[in-house]
C-alpha cells in the first residue's frame, strides 16, 4: 500500500457532505444532520488527523512539509484546519461521495489504530447514510423470499 496527504477540498468537501447531504440527496439538505456530533471544523481535523497518522505511520522518515500529498503542506496546517463549507458538495453525486469516502479511507487506514479510531467510526456511518441515499435504495426489497 502507499498513502499520501489528501488535499483540503477532499476534506472540506467530505465534511460538508456529512452536514448537508450530496448533491442527488432524495432528502432535503434540512434533513441532513451532522453523523459524527461534531462540527465541521472537529470533524474536518479529526479525517484529517487520521490521514496525517497514515502517512508518518507509512513513511516514518517523511518530515512535516515533505510527506506524499499537496506541495506545501505541513502538519501545522492539518492541526489548525477550519472548516470552509464546500460549494462542491452540492454538486457530488452519492456514488462520487461514496468514492470520496473510499479514497480518504484508502489513505487513511495505513497505521495499527485505523480501524477502532474515530475517523473509521464517522467515515462508517456516513457511508450507511449514503448507501440509503442511493436512487432504488427505498423501492428495493427489503426481505428476499422464495
Amino acid at each position: 500500500m502507499s498513502a499520501y496527504l489528501v488535499d483540503r477540498a477532499q476534506i472540506d468537501t467530505i465534511v460538508a457532505v456529512a452536514l448537508q447531504g450530496p448533491g442527488d440527496a432524495r432528502y432535503p439538505v434540512s434533513n441532513w444532520c451532522n453523523l459524527t456530533g461534531l462540527d465541521g471544523t472537529e470533524l474536518g481535523r479529526v479525517l484529517w488527523a487520521e490521514n496525517l497518522a497514515s502517512v508518518t505511520s507509512r513513511y516514518p522518515h517523511s518530515t512535516s512539509g515533505q510527506r506524499p500529498g499537496p506541495i506545501d503542506l505541513d502538519d501545522a496546517a492539518i492541526g489548525a484546519y477550519e472548516y470552509t463549507r464546500s460549494p462542491l458538495a452540492r454538486r457530488l453525486t452519492t456514488v462520487q461521495a461514496l468514492k470520496a469516502l473510499d479514497s480518504l479511507e484508502y489513505q487513511s487506514c495505513d497505521h495499527p489504530s485505523w480501524p477502532t479510531s474515530a475517523a473509521a467510526q464517522y467515515l462508517e456511518r456516513l457511508r450507511r447514510a449514503l448507501i440509503c441515499a442511493l436512487p432504488g435504495y427505498d423501492e428495493a426489497d427489503w426481505e428476499i423470499r422464495a
